[in-house]
C-alpha cells in the first residue's frame, strides 16, 4: 500500500535579495508578483517500508553550500540523505542559495539560506503527518512548449532557436489520488528552462503558473514541478531568430498552456501498481581538463574563476545521482544541468524514466560528446560561473550513462 503526504510552505525572502540566473541582475529584486514556496511529497510503502521525500523549490537550484546546511537538519529530523531529495524548477527569478560559485552568477545571504533550511525541515515534517492511502496514476503527454537552443554559425555555436533539431516534448504527470478518487499530489515533469522572464521581479515563472492552473482543476491537491534535462533546451519565447523575454502576461499565458497539458495527462492517466523501490545513490567523478581555448571571457570574470577555482581541487567534479522507482517509474534526480540526450538514454534504459536535473546540488553543464566536440556555451562558456576549472573530459558521456545505468540497476 502506498501512502503519500503533501504540504507547502512560503519562502518569500523577508527583504529584497539579489535573485540569481543573470549576471546583469547586480542588486536586490524591485518588487515581487507572488510568494514562491517550498513544496514537500512525503511518500511510504507501508509493505516494504521504504519511504521517500522530493522537496521542490521555487529556485534556480540548491546550491552545493546550502546542501551542507541540509545534511544536519536532515540527520536531526531522523531521514538519512537517501530518503530525501531537494530539486528545484529552475526559476531564473528566485534568489540565491549559497556562494559555491562566481558572483556573476549566484550570491546567497546567510539568513536567507537558514530560512530556507527551516522550510524545508517544516515542509517535511508536515508531509509526512499528512500521509494517507493513495492510489498511483501515470499519464503522459507532448507538450510542444520549448526548443533546441544550440545553432553552428560560421563554425561557432550560437544560443539561438533551432527547429532542425526536435526537442524532447515529453510531458510525464503522476497523480497520487485519495480513496474517493480526488487528486491529492501531482509530480509534473517537463524539461524546459524557467527563464522566460528577464525583469528584477520575484515571481515563479511558467512552473509555478502551471502548479497553479493545475491545483484549480483539482481542488485539494498539492502539485510539484520537476525540471528534467533542460540544458540544451528554453521555452518557444522567439522573435526572428532570437529569443526573447517575455512579459509577466506571456509567462501567465505560457504557464497556464502548460498546466493545460498536465491536465491533459492527468485526465489521460492510467492506474499503476502504487509500490516504491529501494532507493539507489551512486556518483562518479568527472574529470576537468584545464582547458580554456574555446571561451571568451572579459577581464573579471577571468579574474573571478581563477580566485574560485584555487579554492578548490579542480581536478574533477563530483556528479550524483539518485533514484526510485514508484509505480514502475524511475525517478532519477542529479545535481547538474543536463541535456537531452542523456534523458533520452534514460528512457532506452527503463521506457517511461524521469530524469530530473538542479537536485541536491549543482556542478554545472553536462553536455554530451557532440555538443563537446561542437563548442558553446553549455560545454565551455558556462565553465568559468561555475568556478568548473576547465572543461569536462571528452569522456564524460561515457561516464555519465555509466551512472544513468548504475543507478537504474
Amino acid at each position: 500500500m502506498l501512502e503519500a503526504g503533501v504540504s507547502k510552505v512560503v519562502i518569500t525572502p523577508d527583504v529584497p535579495v539579489r535573485m540569481a540566473g543573470y549576471a546583469d541582475r547586480k542588486g536586490p529584486y524591485d518588487g515581487s508578483y507572488e510568494d514562491i514556496f517550498l513544496r514537500a511529497l512525503f511518500l511510504r510503502d507501508s509493505g516494504s517500508g521504504v519511504r521517500f521525500v522530493i522537496v521542490s523549490a521555487d529556485l534556480i537550484w540548491w546550491n552545493p553550500e546550502i546542501m551542507e546546511m541540509l545534511r544536519p537538519m536532515l540527520s536531526a529530523s531522523g531521514y538519512s540523505p537517501d530518503e530525501v531529495v531537494f530539486t528545484a524548477t529552475h526559476d531564473h527569478s528566485g534568489p540565491g542559495t549559497g556562494n559555491a560559485f562566481i558572483p556573476p552568477l549566484e550570491t546567497g545571504e546567510r539568513r536567507y539560506m537558514e530560512k530556507l533550511v527551516n522550510a524545508a525541515s517544516e515542509a517535511i515534517a508536515a508531509a509526512a503527518r499528512d500521509a494517507e492511502k493513495v492510489s498511483l496514476h501515470i499519464g503522459r503527454t507532448e507538450a510542444p512548449l520549448n526548443v533546441y537552443r544550440r545553432v553552428i554559425i560560421g563554425g561557432s555555436v550560437q544560443m539561438m532557436p533551432n527547429y532542425s533539431v526536435k526537442p524532447d516534448t515529453l510531458m510525464t504527470v503522476l497523480s497520487f489520488r485519495r480513496e474517493d478518487g480526488s487528486v491529492k499530489a501531482a509530480l509534473v515533469h517537463y524539461p524546459c528552462h524557467a527563464n522566460l522572464s528577464h525583469e528584477n521581479m520575484l515571481q515563479r515563472d511558467y512552473p509555478g503558473i502551471l502548479e497553479d492552473t493545475v491545483e484549480c482543476e483539482y481542488p485539494g491537491s498539492t502539485v510539484l514541478f520537476l525540471q528534467g534535462c533542460t540544458g540544451d533546451m528554453r521555452p518557444n519565447s522567439v522573435l526572428g531568430d532570437k529569443f526573447v523575454p517575455a512579459s509577466r502576461e506571456g509567462v501567465i499565458a505560457f504557464g497556464k498552456e502548460a498546466g493545460d497539458y498536465a491536465i491533459k495527462a492527468i485526465r489521460d492517466s492510467e492506474e499503476c501498481s502504487a509500490s516504491l523501490s529501494a532507493v539507489r545513490t551512486a556518483f562518479s567523478d568527472i574529470p576537468v581538463d584545464h582547458d580554456f581555448s574555446g571561451a571568451v571571457l572579459d577581464s573579471e570574470t577571468e579574474r573571478l574563476w581563477k580566485e574560485w577555482t584555487d579554492r578548490k581541487d579542480g581536478s574533477y567534479e563530483r556528479l550524483f545521482m539518485k533514484s526510485i522507482t514508484a509505480g514502475g517509474t524511475a525517478l532519477i534526480f542529479a545535481n547538474a544541468e543536463i541535456v537531452k540526450s542523456y534523458a533520452e538514454y534514460a528512457r532506452e534504459l527503463s521506457p517511461g524514466s524521469l530524469l530530473t536535473g538542479y537536485s541536491d546540488g549543482m556542478i554545472g553543464y553536462i553536455a554530451d560528446r557532440k555538443q563537446m566536440e561542437e563548442g558553446g556555451y553549455e560545454p565551455v562558456g558556462s565553465a568559468p560561473y561555475f568556478a568548473v576549472a576547465g572543461r569536462f573530459g571528452m569522456d564524460t558521456e561515457k561516464k555519465v550513462r555509466e551512472l544513468i545505468k548504475e543507478v537504474l540497476g
